[in-house]
């Protein structure tokens, strides 16, 4: 159906993990990301674009393939220095994905604690996703 095809794929996605890196100032972060929708969804990179949880685009050497209902992890080295206590609002995950044989761009919006020990924890605020090349359509 075209109306379904707009909506764009159906995800989860949930901090699995974050270790420091030995990077200073470096934490390598893992996500988790849930295909919930019925179609296959491929994964081929993405990047944090917020100043203080940042990370540069990565390509991933082989897409990661999301069968129906499926999941995969995704690694990035987030820089970032948050004071314990400190949040950072609005940083966002952006994947870059294939589904429905369309490139795709989700947009996880986060919200990130400093905890303690200065680890981050992000929650996933909202999910947004566009396809590539909508507007010129």
């Amino acid at each position: 159906m075209q109306g379904e095809k707009h909506l764009g794929p159906k995800l989860r996605v949930e901090q699995a993990s974050a270790d420091r890196s030995p990077t200073r100032g470096r934490w390598d972060v893992v996500w988790r990301v849930e295909n919930l929708d019925e179609k296959p969804l491929r994964i081929f990179g993405g990047r944090l674009p917020h100043s203080q949880f940042r990370c540069e685009e990565r390509e991933f050497p082989r897409a990661l393939e999301l069968p129906p209902k499926g999941g995969a992890e995704v690694e990035f080295s987030v820089a970032c220095d948050g004071a314990p206590g400190s949040t950072v609002e609005n940083a966002f995950l952006i994947l870059r994905v294939q589904w429905s044989e369309e490139p795709w761009r989700v947009f996880v919006r986060l919200r990130v604690l400093f905890d303690e020990q200065g680890r981050p924890e992000s929650a996933t605020e909202a999910i947004t996703k566009h396809e590539i090349g909508f507007s010129v359509r």
